[in-house]
Parts: C-alpha cells; structure tokens; sequence
C-alpha cells in the first residue's frame, strides 16, 4: 500500500566492510563475468535482446541496457522517470507515450537516492495513480527510498537488492534508480 512507505523512512545502520575474502570473490566473479562478455568475433552476433522502453516504436532501452535521463533542475525528469515507472508497472494512464512490455508482471524496482520520504511518496503517489492509472501499488513493484542509508551504503544496497532479484516476485523486468550523479558532481559517488 501507499501508506506503507512510511516504514521505509527510518535510518539504517552501516554494514560492516566487506573482507579480503569477499572482496577476492567479487574480483573474480566480475572477471568471470566480463569474459562472458568478449566479443572475438563479427561472424556470431548476439541475439537482439527485447525491449523493455520504446516510444513511438523507436527502441529506447534493451534488456541489460542502461538508459539515462539528463537535464536541469526542473526541466521534467522526474515526470519522465514516472512515466517509465507507470507503463514498466503495466499502466494505461499518462506515461507520454512510453511503453514498457513486462506481460509476466515481473519485478520492477525503483531505488530514489535523492529525494525525503516526503518526496518520494509523492513521486510514487502520481508515477502509480496519474501516470499508470492504479489505485494501489501493484505487487510486482518495489519501490525504495535509500536516502536514510549513508552514501557509501546506498549502491551496495542496491547492487545486492539486484543479485537477490526481488524472492516475491521473481526475476526482475526493469530497475529504476533515480538521484545518481557523476563522481566530482556534488560528491555523491
């Protein structure tokens, strides 16, 4: 429900640093990783991966792609980023024309690292009701606000949030991180 997002607003204590050992197998499951993905020749392309955001029929965003929405402060990002939020949910509302196929209704997670509690509730209140047409928030999305958790904690957070894939609702479709901004930009990476 809506009103349960209350409980999310509470500060959340620092993990403890990760040791040598964890951080040897996250080397090495990274480099393992990034050998799946060495491309060596030009005679086997990969298959195209689906499309998870379009609009008006011009692919925006594939499986495993990361899209970026930039601009200056009060030029509509947020309804931008709630509209994807709406039609990644299976909305039918106001989503400007964006689509987001996720027939199998699975897990989409949306992390907001910038904006209060307060914020963030609004920001859900309009992305589920006006943007996507519903009057609850659907099952199948999970919606964070990480902003009580320390800086440092948030993208650990997130990146663990993903590896788990949401045990509720299965694999995730689509993840929706809002608030980031580049290492020297106002120190938040």
């Amino acid at each position: 429900m809506i009103s349960d997002l209350t409980d999310q607003c509470r500060p959340v204590p620092n993990l403890p640093a990760p040791t040598a050992s964890d951080a040897d197998e996250v080397i090495k499951v990274r480099l393992a990783r990034l050998d799946q993905c060495h491309l060596a020749s030009l005679e086997n392309p990969p298959p195209r991966p689906p499309v998870i955001l379009s609009y008006k029929d011009k692919r925006l965003g594939e499986a495993g792609s990361i899209v970026v929405i930039q601009g200056k402060a009060k030029s509509g990002k947020t309804a931008v980023v709630g509209a994807i939020l709406g039609a990644a949910i299976g909305g039918t509302g106001d989503l400007f024309g964006l689509e987001s196929p996720n027939p199998d209704k699975k897990a989409v997670l949306h992390y907001d690292t910038e904006q209060s509690c307060y914020e963030h509730f609004d920001v859900l209140d309009v992305s589920v009701r006006k943007r996507a047409g519903f009057t609850e928030i659907p099952d199948h999305l999970h919606s964070y606000t990480m902003l009580q958790l320390e800086i440092g904690e948030r993208w650990k957070t997130i990146h663990v949030a993903r590896l788990n894939k949401d045990g509720k609702s299965g694999e995730s479709e689509s993840s929706i991180m809002t608030g980031f901004r580049a290492r020297g930009s106002r120190g938040m990476w």
